[in-house]
C-alpha cells in the first residue's frame, strides 16, 4: 500500500476556505525543490502533493493544450485497491478549469507517458459537493469534503485542432465531457463544454472539397452540432433558464430540422414559457418523427391540460371584466328635480340623526351636492376595475412576451380614461356658462 502523507496544521487551517474548480492550478508554482523523503512533491503550500509511480519520457503539457489522461479515485484513508471511480482515456484542456485542481496541477507537473499518484485536501478536490456516479454500476459516488488519492497517467499532449477531422474530434470530446457532467447534475460545467463544443464550427460544417464524400461528412458535423445544442438545451432546462433553453433549441433545429431531442426540449421550454402555439407546433413535428416516444406523450397530455385550464381561466376572467363594466351611469342634477327615493332616504336618516332638527333648503342641498360628487366619483373606480380587470384577461391570454406591452397600455389607459369622463361630466356646466 502505497504511504499517504499525513495532514499539516497548516492544511487543516486552509479547509475552512473554498476554492471552486480550477483555482490555483492556472497559476505557475515552482515548487521543485520541495520534495520529501518519500517522494512527494508539495504544491500549493502542501495541499496538493504528488509522486511519481512510473517516469515518462514525452512532452510536458503548456497551457490551453489538450491532454488525454486516464485516473482513478480513491479515498485517502481507504486501501489502494478501494476504487470509488475509474475513467479512461479523458480529453481535458490545460487551463480551462474543467479537471478539478488536483488533478490539472498534476497533469502540468507531468510529461507524456507518466504515470503518477497525487494526494489532495477536500476543497482542491471534488470539494463540498463530491461527484455522484454516473457511469457504470461498479461506480460509487465520491463524498463531500472527502480529501482523495488520485492515480493518474498521462497519455498524450495535443496540438491544436486545424484539420477538419481534428474538429469533429474536438467536437466529440466536448460533447462526452459535457455528457459526463450531466449525468453527475455538474449542469454549469456540462453547459460550458456543450458551449465550448458548438463553437469549434462556428456554424460552417463544411467538409474539405478532397475529402472523400464530403457531403455526408458535413451532414454528419452538422447533426452532431445539433446534438450538442439539444443538450445545451437540457442544461438550461435542468438550471430553471426556460428562455435560455428555447433559443438553445431553436439554434439546434436551424441547423438540423428533424432533431426530436431539440424539438422535444424546446417544446417543453415554450410550455413552461406558456407560449401556446410554439409549444403545439413543437410537439406536433416531434410526435410525426417519434409518436410512440413516452416523454413526447407525456409532455403532450401535459399540454392539453394546462391549455383546457388556461382557457377555463380566461373565460372566468372575462365574465368578471364584463361585469365591471356593466357600471350604471347615473347622475344627480341639482335644480328643479326632486330627489329619488334612494336620496330622500337619505336625507331622512341624516335627519333624524340631527334630532328634531329639520335641514333647511341649504343644508338639503349641500348634502346633495355630496351625493353627486361621490356618485360622480364611482365611474372612475369603476373604470379602474375594468382596466385592471381586463389587463388580468390579457395576461392570462397572451403569452409572457407581450405582458410588458400590456401594463404599459393600461398604465397609460388609466389617466387618458379618467381625463375623459372628467371632461364629460365638467361638459354640461361649461355649456351652462356659456349661454
Amino acid at each position: 500500500m502505497a504511504q499517504v502523507p499525513e495532514r499539516t496544521k497548516v492544511e487543516d487551517a486552509d479547509e475552512d476556505g473554498v476554492v471552486e474548480s480550477g483555482d490555483g492550478a492556472g497559476e505557475d508554482v515552482d515548487n521543485s525543490d520541495q520534495v520529501d523523503k518519500d517522494g512527494w512533491l508539495h504544491l500549493m503550500e502542501g495541499t496538493i502533493k504528488k509522486r511519481v509511480l512510473k517516469a515518462g519520457s514525452g512532452q510536458n503539457p503548456e497551457m490551453n493544450q489538450d491532454v488525454v489522461c486516464s485516473f482513478r479515485i480513491r479515498l485517502a484513508a481507504a486501501a489502494e485497491d478501494a476504487l470509488l471511480q475509474v475513467h479512461e482515456k479523458v480529453r481535458y484542456r490545460i487551463g480551462e478549469g474543467e479537471a478539478v485542481p488536483c488533478l490539472e496541477l498534476c497533469l502540468r507537473h507531468m510529461v507524456e507517458g507518466e504515470e503518477s499518484e497525487v494526494w489532495s485536501i477536500s476543497r482542491m478536490a471534488w470539494g463540498p459537493e463530491g461527484l455522484l456516479a454516473g457511469g457504470s454500476a461498479s461506480e460509487t459516488a465520491v463524498p463531500a469534503d472527502a480529501d482523495v488519492v488520485v492515480n493518474v497517467v498521462l497519455h498524450q499532449c495535443l496540438p491544436s485542432a486545424t484539420s477538419w477531422n481534428e474538429r469533429i474530434q474536438e467536437l466529440n470530446w466536448r460533447k462526452e465531457n459535457g455528457n459526463f457532467y450531466f449525468r453527475r447534475k455538474q449542469f454549469m460545467k456540462a453547459g460550458r463544454s456543450y458551449a465550448a463544443g458548438l463553437d469549434v464550427f462556428k456554424g460552417g460544417f463544411e467538409a474539405p472539397e478532397d475529402m472523400p464524400d464530403a457531403g455526408a461528412a458535413s451532414s454528419a458535423a452538422a447533426i452532431l452540432c445539433g446534438d450538442v445544442g439539444a443538450n445545451l438545451s437540457a442544461v438550461h432546462l435542468a438550471l430553471g433558464n426556460a428562455t435560455a433553453a428555447r433559443d438553445a433549441a431553436t439554434a439546434a433545429l436551424s441547423v438540423n430540422t428533424n432533431n426530436v431531442k431539440a424539438l422535444y426540449r424546446g417544446a417543453k421550454a415554450c410550455f413552461l414559457l406558456d407560449e401556446f402555439d410554439e409549444c403545439e407546433v413543437a410537439l406536433q413535428r416531434a410526435l410525426a418523427l417519434e409518436p410512440e416516444d413516452a416523454s413526447l406523450l407525456r409532455l403532450d397530455a401535459d399540454f392539453k391540460r394546462k391549455k383546457v385550464k388556461y382557457a377555463n381561466k380566461s373565460k372566468r376572467l372575462a365574465e368578471k371584466a364584463v361585469k365591471a363594466c356593466e357600471y350604471e351611469d347615473r347622475e344627480v342634477h341639482v335644480g328643479d328635480k326632486e330627489p329619488n327615493g334612494q336620496q330622500q332616504s337619505m336625507l331622512q336618516e341624516l335627519e333624524a340623526a340631527f334630532g328634531d332638527k329639520e335641514l333647511n333648503g341649504q343644508q338639503r342641498s349641500m348634502l346633495q351636492d355630496f351625493g353627486h360628487w361621490v356618485r360622480s366619483r364611482c365611474r372612475y373606480f369603476a373604470a379602474a376595475t375594468v382596466i385592471i380587470n381586463l389587463l388580468l384577461v390579457l395576461l392570462a391570454v397572451l403569452p409572457r412576451k407581450h405582458w410588458p406591452h400590456c401594463c404599459i397600455v393600461a398604465v397609460l389607459g388609466l389617466p387618458t380614461i379618467s381625463a375623459m369622463l372628467s371632461r364629460r361630466e365638467d361638459g354640461p356646466d361649461v355649456e351652462k356658462k356659456r349661454a
